[in-house]
């Protein structure tokens, strides 16, 4: 099975940097890469992807708006943001549209790791229905705020487990994601 991979990104020497990585897929994946969003979308419209790794801050078309389009047009396919965007507001509102975060400058043994990881769990899953599904879970729902207050839970020594609980039992869209997600 080959699988396809789409890296969008404006900078040149990023694309040039992903597609180094392709000695160690080879055979695994075919590599494309665009440098807009609305070059990315052209060949979106023209093939099918596996996964597409975007940057949030595209020209015309951000990373957001060019994986809102993949989850409606290839809901199965794996959507990974990587940017060096600092500000968690615009962040946050990746996390309707992407599963996994990269911050730049970011390790391309890890990115290869997942990709691989992925290409291993496409052949397992392979019913397409299945991985429809799995792919427009995407990530947890809620606004910005609380993902925010999650982070902020999450990342404090002195929270327990009762102080997540608390912040998801304030947001009612969560808890049904959650078990749709352990379902």
């Amino acid at each position: 099975m080959h699988n396809r991979v789409l890296f969008v990104d404006d900078d040149p020497a990023l694309r040039d940097l992903y597609l180094s990585i392709a000695p160690g897929l080879q055979g695994i994946y075919e590599i494309s890469t665009a440098s807009s969003g609305k070059e990315g979308v052209q060949l979106l419209q023209e093939r099918s992807f596996d996964v597409v790794v975007s940057d949030l801050t595209l020209p015309g078309m951000d990373g957001v708006q060019l994986l809102g389009h993949v989850v409606r047009s290839q809901p199965d396919a794996a959507r990974i943001i990587i940017s060096g965007y600092l500000d968690r507001l615009k962040i946050s509102l990746c996390l309707f549209v992407r599963h996994r975060y990269f911050n730049k400058p970011c390790g391309l043994k890890s990115l290869a790791t997942l990709l691989l990881r992925l290409a291993k769990f496409r052949s397992i899953i392979s019913n397409h229905k299945v991985r429809k599904i799995i792919g427009r879970l995407g990530s947890p729902p809620g606004p910005p705020d609380t993902y925010l207050r999650l982070e902020e839970v999450l990342n404090s020594a002195y929270s327990s487990l009762n102080n997540l609980a608390a912040v998801i039992q304030k947001d009612l869209r969560v808890p049904p994601k959650l078990l749709q997600i352990v379902n």
